[in-house]
């Protein structure tokens, strides 16, 4: 009986101690993990582009110096873009993982001011993750124009950019509203 219960005890143990290591893991997730795929989108949508980015690239794509992104605890980012063939429609999604929430706070609030800033336009919806703010622009080409929806939200230790792209008409913020509570479900919550 003695052997049994150290036995059981010592199972116990282990697998508290893996349930631990698991869920260091999960919170520790990459990205990519966490990003849009082409399942979550309908038939057509193709992956046109996807990066890893790093805090060096992070800071010479925004001109925010990389040791601010370290004091933040950023860890690693990644950007995917993706197609759907027949329409030129796009979809997008942009995740930034942080040590903890307040980075990843700080990273939104950057994001947020630098959208605002690049003449996007907030939009009323629901709230996604801790914080979120959806916006929508719009650029003529020719006598087309070119509509995007984004949503930047932060959801515990990540900052997302979750949008959609295209002919004005034929693309709309449900659309990003719903790519971004896909992202989101993937993702901690602290």
């Amino acid at each position: 009986m003695m052997a049994r219960r150290t036995l059981l005890a010592g199972a116990l143990l282990v697998s508290l101690s893996l349930g631990s290591v698991v869920l260091a893991h999960a919170t520790a997730a990459s990205p990519q993990s966490y990003a849009l795929k082409p399942s979550d989108l309908g038939s057509g949508y193709v992956v046109t582009g996807s990066a890893v980015v790093s805090n060096a690239a992070m800071a010479k794509k925004v001109g925010i110096p990389r040791a601010q992104f370290d004091r933040h605890g950023r860890i690693s980012g990644y950007r995917i873009q993706l197609e759907q063939h027949s329409t030129a429609d796009i979809a997008f999604s942009y995740i930034y993982t942080y040590k903890n929430a307040s980075g990843a706070h700080w990273d939104f609030t950057q994001s947020t001011a630098h959208d605002l800033k690049a003449s996007g336009k907030p939009v009323a919806t629901r709230k996604i993750g801790a914080e979120s703010l959806a916006l929508t622009a719009q650029q003529k080409s020719g006598t087309l124009t070119v509509v995007f929806y984004v949503v930047d939200f932060r959801q515990g230790s990540v900052d997302n950019t979750v949008g959609v792209g295209g002919l004005k008409g034929k693309v709309n913020l449900a659309q990003a509203i719903h790519d971004a509570q896909i992202v989101a479900a993937r993702e901690p919550t602290s």
